[in-house]
């Protein structure tokens, strides 16, 4: 009997916390009175995690942009940033584990309570997946003997070799077409795209653009302004080599942006930003489900251990189209995406929604609206194991009306499975021995060809043989078995 030795990270847990944060804010005496609410953009950014035996500790900070109709008429702005400091409690936790962590879209009230103050109310999801690294001794290979009946499975998972971060901070400036002018910010974004990496000795090369996108009034005029931030980090990876599975996963942990403009007509992009990556092996192995001896019994322990297996499905992108329902939609000036939700109504098929926040205008007017909607859609003949993100959204003017086209994807070629590993094999003498030479078995419901053989200690492939089954896996109740001992 042979032992093998594997180390795993295994998701253990998923675990939620909605952040309530409110606040007064004061209007600065540069900014005219706050007449009327247009609209709140922001995200939410985790600086520090710390984590302990049943608990983790999060401080971050929600940063936006409040847009507002000032009492002379104009459209402006006033920034919201907001810290945050919350406790996830969970027995499971370990300080030796691994966490990441998404803030989902927040729900943000703003109450004005006079004109020179308001008051900001704001919830958002804090979504944490809790990772362990696991070792793990499986039987890999029993002695070989003719009178053991294996089912065996084999397939390919990652095994996990090693870790690694590192933290970097980027400061750019960016030449804008208003040189000279004031402007004001009016909405923000960064997401991380053309993620690449690159294997030299013992290190990985991150390369990737920070995806910068700007909504800005200039002189009453509202633009669009997008800069792509290169970023470049290296990680030490000990024995790290270009056969492994390599997942990296950017975290920003600061994004400002400057709100003046000089008279060069540049703007500063400050951003932080943490990199994290995990190192896997492509391994195959055989897993022993089950197991029984034809003239013996066996005495063996398993246990279900989630591991992240891997196969050859493609991943699955579906295209949608839906027609955004508002009324005088004039020009749409930016807008963000998300699934906001997503569930399972059934074993084939998904519920979903798309969020969208839309910012717009009416007519020519040029007064900036925001506004958020949900399209419903339904994914169909999809497992339910099988993960989902958005690959793109765009939204498009075709014949005067908006559309909002978007693809999912469904990723398919990753997946956790609860796998049985075998720890423990003991070849034990069967007390009572059965005497038949044979017997006529009717087939039950929820029977398999193997359940049978192995209830009467006989093997599959001569019970397959003897009653000529061309398609062994579709038994039907009630029908006829011949089984032979010997």
């Amino acid at each position: 009997m042979e032992k093998e030795n594997i180390k795993i990270r295994k998701k253990d847990c998923e675990l939620i916390k909605m952040v309530q944060l409110a606040g007064d804010i004061l209007v600065p005496d540069t900014k005219p009175d706050i007449i009327n609410i247009i609209g709140v953009n922001g995200f939410g950014i985790v600086k520090k995690e710390e984590i302990m035996d049943a608990r983790i500790r999060l401080e971050g900070s929600w940063n936006g942009t409040l847009i507002y109709l000032s009492d002379l008429g104009e459209t402006r702005t006033l920034d919201i940033n907001l810290d945050f400091l919350d406790n996830i409690e969970n027995e499971k936790i370990k300080s030796s584990d691994d966490i990441e962590y998404v803030i989902k879209p927040s729900n943000v009230e703003v109450k004005i309570l006079n004109e020179r103050k308001i008051n900001v109310e704001i919830i958002f999801e804090m979504l944490v997946y809790d990772y362990k690294i696991e070792e793990i001794d499986m039987i890999s290979k029993l002695d070989d003997d003719s009178n053991i009946q294996k089912l065996e499975k084999t397939m390919i998972i990652k095994e996990f070799l090693i870790n690694s971060f590192t933290k970097t901070a980027v400061s750019e400036d960016a030449n804008i077409s208003d040189q000279g002018k004031n402007i004001e910010i009016l909405k923000k974004d960064i997401c991380i795209s053309n993620v690449e990496k690159k294997i030299s000795y013992n290190k990985i090369l991150a390369k990737a653009e920070a995806e910068v996108r700007i909504l800005y009034l200039c002189e009453n005029e509202i633009k669009k302004f997008k800069y792509n931030v290169p970023i470049m980090s290296f990680l030490e990876v000990e024995n790290v080599n270009e056969e492994n599975l390599i997942d990296l996963k950017y975290d920003i942990k600061r994004f400002i942006v400057s709100d003046t403009v000089t008279e060069k007509g540049m703007l500063n992009f400050d951003i932080e930003y943490e990199i994290t990556c995990n190192v896997y092996n492509k391994k195959e192995i055989t897993v022993i489900e089950d197991l029984y001896c034809l003239n013996n019994d066996i005495k063996y322990s398993k246990k279900y251990v989630n591991m992240e297996c891997v196969d050859n499905s493609n991943n699955e992108i579906i295209e949608y189209s839906e027609k955004i329902g508002i009324e005088d939609l004039k020009n749409v000036y930016d807008y963000n995406y998300y699934l906001k939700r997503i569930k399972s109504s059934n074993l084939n098929t998904i519920e979903a929604i798309l969020g969208l926040d839309i910012f717009y205008c009416k007519n020519e007017n040029t007064s900036l609206i925001q506004k958020c909607i949900e399209i419903p859609f339904i994914i169909n003949n999809v497992s339910n194991e099988c993960n989902f993100e958005i690959e793109s959204c765009e939204i498009n003017s075709i014949n005067e009306e908006y559309i909002c086209n978007f693809k999912i994807k469904c990723i398919k070629n990753i997946r956790y499975e609860d796998i049985a590993i075998l720890s423990e094999c003991e070849i034990v003498e069967c007390p009572n021995k059965e005497n038949y030479s044979m017997i006529i078995y009717f087939v039950k419901p929820n029977d398999t060809i193997w359940n049978i053989a192995k209830t009467f200690k006989v093997s599959q492939d001569n019970l397959i043989k003897l009653n000529n089954l061309s398609n062994p896996e579709n038994i039907m109740p009630g029908e006829k078995l011949y089984i032979m001992r010997g």
